[in-house]
């Protein structure tokens, strides 16, 4: 057993980023980590950051990009990585990850029950933001999300979807399936990685563990801008069409028109609500013509 982490970096010095630190603490509370982890740090800054003052005692890669090609490209960097160093599993990590010290030894006990469960594909964290589970989350009809509340863990074995950072995935199955879709070079790549392990008659096996994470959408005024939200319904758009059934795309902008009700009540900048009014004309546009 053996696990490589990837820690995707965007105008963010590594002693800025809270996964970092956090990855870091994990080590300190979990020595044997050093023998059986690597981690790589993976720069999409357009100018380099400093990688000084990285305590980590295990082996680990700094790689800077030069331009932002988003998590896809890091991703598969890192799957090349494993691949060559005969890596089992890839922990995908953004910088705004906050991780429990036991992360590392809850993952590695997680790891031992499900090595010889081909099933098993993945490995998923319950991940809070705001005090609010986003992950894991069940889906139901047009790609329609409810947390799993409380779940036992161990194999769900409903389709099931969740927050990139803090899954584990087998470099076997990433392999399978050609490594990560490109086109989701940012937005909506979770989403598709899931679908993948659907489709392809995988399992994931959810854990207790909790991590805390900032994710843009659970607070459109704090963090989200106009640019970025644009991007995340061109590749949700994109995601329906290529993954999603006849039905599902025929019901989207329906589901597409209740989202922007709901923001033009919760979210003080109205762009947003007029932005998902705008994708739900051309959602509807694109199913009928």
């Amino acid at each position: 057993m053996n696990v490589l982490a990837v820690v995707v970096l965007y105008r963010c010095a590594p002693a800025e980023s809270r996964t970092m630190a956090s990855l870091e603490e994990c080590f300190r509370s979990e020595p044997r980590m050093d023998r059986t982890w690597q981690v790589l740090i993976f720069d999409n800054s357009e100018g380099r950051q400093p990688a000084g003052n990285v305590q980590l005692p295990c082996q680990f890669h700094h790689r800077f990009n030069g331009r932002n090609l988003g998590v896809a490209a890091a991703y598969n960097a890192a799957l090349e990585l494993a691949v060559n160093a005969k890596i089992d599993w890839l922990l995908l990590l953004d910088q705004d990850s906050l991780l429990p010290k036991d992360f590392g030894s809850k993952l590695n006990s997680a790891i031992n029950q499900v090595q010889e469960d081909a099933r098993v594909c993945a490995i998923a964290p319950r991940v809070f933001c705001r005090g609010r589970q986003v992950s894991p989350t069940s889906i139901r009809f047009c790609h329609t999300m409810r947390p799993v509340e409380n779940p036992a863990e161990g194999v769900y074995e409903g389709p099931v979807n969740g927050i990139g950072s803090g899954l584990a995935v087998r470099v076997s199955f990433l392999r399978g399936i050609g490594g990560f879709d490109p086109e989701f070079w940012l937005d909506f790549l979770d989403h598709w990685l899931f679908e993948m392990i659907a489709k392809g008659g995988k399992k994931v096996f959810l854990t207790s563990t909790r991590l805390q994470h900032e994710l843009s959408i659970v607070d459109y005024d704090a963090y989200m801008t106009p640019s970025r939200y644009s991007n995340i319904l061109k590749y949700e758009s994109i995601f329906f069409k290529r993954c999603k059934s006849k039905s599902e795309n025929a019901a989207y902008p329906l589901k597409l028109i209740l989202r922007a009700i709901k923001q033009f009540f919760i979210v003080r900048n109205k762009r947003y609500s007029k932005m998902t009014l705008c994708q739900s004309w051309r959602a509807l546009r694109w199913h009928l013509w």
